[in-house]
């Protein structure tokens, strides 16, 4: 599958980190990205800065959470990162601008209003990032 992650993240213009929903389940999916050689987090080494890592997972949830709401015939609700866990930036070679990444997210568990939610970025096959992402998604009125 492939579908444009860009109709489920409330992001655009340059702050839209993710591109293209590429496997997706009621828990989890992948996602693939790539950061344009003009973007704000490019370095002037043309590598995309490891600071972007966090967000790309986050959007990536929000891309992947999206998708299952409008397969289920509901509406995309609000999300928020509230917080990190275990969050490891691996010994990994810097990621060139235009390069692809892929976000892997697997929901561990959750209550009320939270979801717990196991990221990993990769780039050609090496995990350059991994945590466990806390959202926080408010019921919608």
């Amino acid at each position: 599958m492939r579908e444009s992650a860009a109709r489920y993240v409330p992001h655009a213009g340059p702050m839209l980190l993710v591109k293209d929903i590429t496997h997706n389940h009621a828990d989890g999916g992948t996602v693939e990205t790539a950061i344009a050689p003009d973007s704000m987090f490019v370095d002037s080494n043309g590598f995309v800065s490891p600071l972007i890592y966090v967000e790309i997972l986050a959007q990536a949830f929000a891309a992947l959470d999206g998708y299952t709401s409008h397969l289920e015939g509901k509406a995309s609700g609000k999300g928020f990162l509230v917080g990190l866990k275990s969050c490891v930036f691996h010994d990994a070679p810097p990621v060139p601008a235009g390069a692809q990444m892929v976000a892997t997210l697997d929901v561990e568990g959750r209550a009320d209003a939270f979801t717990l939610v196991r990221g990993e970025l990769t780039y050609e096959g090496e995990l350059i990032m991994s945590g466990i992402l806390k959202l926080y998604q408010p019921e919608q009125d």
